[in-house]
């Protein structure tokens, strides 16, 4: 009588093993079940160790029609069996760009980037085993998704601008969206269905918002603290109207033509269309407080004559308005010195 012996398992039916735990998500009504980057790491590290992996990112960027960061990343392992060599698999991860709600400027692209990275390394490592099954779980609810399902995907739809009814996209880089996920990227990012041309205007638009919020040196305010209790303090949630808004906006203009006859500016284009009642509100702040310590400097480069420091720089330029306060603080030191110098003078003679 033979007896059984247990085989032990290759290296990649360890990595290909299933995981004790997973999770699920609803992507488009289609429920996915995935394992998290550290389920991957932990998987290549005790199957592998720590030496006989390595992981890199090639290439990362933005993809702003899309809103998402990408991060083209490259996994190499050192099997056991072939120590000698190295097998290297390559893929693209991608990671949606989290934005504020109240906003919508991204909250921390430094994360969303890691977030791709993360994605790569997981699809990597899906080449060699690891979670391989639950793609091939995912492939089945896909299939199985039913009629309604099918519906809900590929039913036809309009643009909420102009009523155009939606078709599919072709990019010059070779890739495509379908309706459905035309009609996915507009509500994700803009909260309503967009053909193309109204997506990619509304991209920009957004573009333009963000960039002016990096940009302006007035960013919006944090809550303001209580003195005692370090804790925020609660402000009444007012909404502002259409009219105050237009009224804030008609007045930062007004400031930046003040500014420009002061022979001020600032560093970048602002488009106070772009700004929030906030950052109106600060930077109508800033212009002013630019505009009064602007007249100050002129009083006492007038008052000083001759008399400035060849080295001093009179160009205010884009100088913010603490800039332009600690040159009109340097320009009173050195007058007030030169009186009491010259007061000096006056009581020996």
């Amino acid at each position: 009588m033979t007896q059984k012996t247990e085989q032990t398992p290759t290296t990649y039916e360890l990595l290909a093993a299933e995981f004790d735990q997973v999770y699920t998500d609803n992507r488009g009504g289609v429920e996915l079940t995935y394992c998290t980057g550290e389920q991957v790491v932990t998987r290549l590290n005790t199957v592998l160790g720590p030496h006989a992996w390595q992981f890199e990112v090639l290439q990362h960027g933005i993809n702003q029609e899309a809103d998402e960061c990408w991060a083209d990343g490259k996994l190499t392992v050192w099997f056991p069996e072939a120590p000698d060599r190295p097998v290297c698999k390559e893929q693209f991860g991608s990671q949606k760009v989290k934005r504020s709600r109240s906003s919508g400027a991204p909250m921390d692209i430094g994360f969303d980037l890691k977030g791709a990275a993360t994605d790569s390394l997981k699809k990597c490592a899906q080449l060699i085993g690891v979670g391989l099954y639950l793609s091939h779980k995912e492939t089945t609810a896909k299939a199985s998704g039913g009629q309604a399902g099918a519906e809900l995907q590929n039913g036809p739809e309009n643009c909420d601008e102009c009523n155009r009814e939606l078709t599919p996209t072709t990019f010059k880089d070779g890739t495509s969206w379908s309706v459905a996920q035309l009609a996915a990227f507009g509500r994700r990012k803009h909260q309503r269905v967009l053909c193309m041309d109204h997506y990619r205007a509304a991209n920009e638009l957004k573009r333009r918002a963000e960039q002016a919020m990096e940009e302006v040196p007035f960013s919006d305010a944090p809550p303001a603290e209580n003195a005692e209790t370090s804790a925020p303090v609660e402000q009444a949630a007012t909404a502002p109207t259409r009219a105050d808004i237009k009224e804030l906006r008609g007045t930062f203009r007004a400031g930046l033509r003040e500014m420009s006859n002061k022979g001020l500016r600032f560093s970048k284009p602002v488009d106070p269309d772009t700004l929030s009642q906030d950052q109106l509100q600060r930077g109508i702040e800033e212009m002013r407080a630019r505009v009064e310590a602007c007249i100050r400097f002129d009083a006492l480069v007038h008052g000083m004559g001759d008399k400035i420091p060849e080295e001093f720089d009179l160009q205010l330029d884009d100088k913010d308005a603490g800039q332009i306060q600690q040159k009109v603080a340097y320009l009173e030191t050195q007058l007030r010195s030169r009186k009491e110098k010259s007061a000096a003078a006056s009581g020996k003679s």
